[in-house]
């Protein structure tokens, strides 16, 4: 298979929108893996990580991909890079235990943390 050099960097938000977006194309066409491993000549694992929403940079090989399955890639630009957000995203991910209750706490001090922010200083 090819190797493939990184041309930008890719968030978090944008590699698990193209991992949906490249599944549903997939699923709809009755594709395998290995039919989208051939289109951009990558490896089965390659292609897994991509549709798992786990590529951290766009390459010739993600352009390949998107290109057969024509999904306009103008999200990409639109979600470029961010580290602060892909840092929340990871500590949201490593601190939340997948429950309800939890994910309302988390919710809770979301918004108490927006409301600190917003509040003017000296108020």
């Amino acid at each position: 298979m090819k190797s493939d050099q990184p041309l930008s960097p890719l968030s978090q938000e944008a590699a698990h929108e193209l991992g949906v977006q490249l599944k549903r194309w997939k699923a709809a066409r009755g594709w395998r893996q290995s039919d989208l491993g051939r289109v951009a000549q990558l490896s089965q694992s390659q292609i897994s990580r991509i549709l798992d929403g786990k590529a951290r940079e766009v390459t010739q090989a993600v352009l390949r991909l998107a290109k057969a399955a024509n999904i306009d890639l103008a999200f990409l630009e639109a979600a470029a890079t961010d580290p602060v957000r892909d840092r929340l995203h990871a500590e949201l991910d490593r601190a939340w235990d997948g429950s309800h209750a939890q994910a309302e706490a988390l919710v809770s001090l979301l918004r108490a943390a927006r409301a600190l922010v917003q509040t003017p200083q000296g108020a």
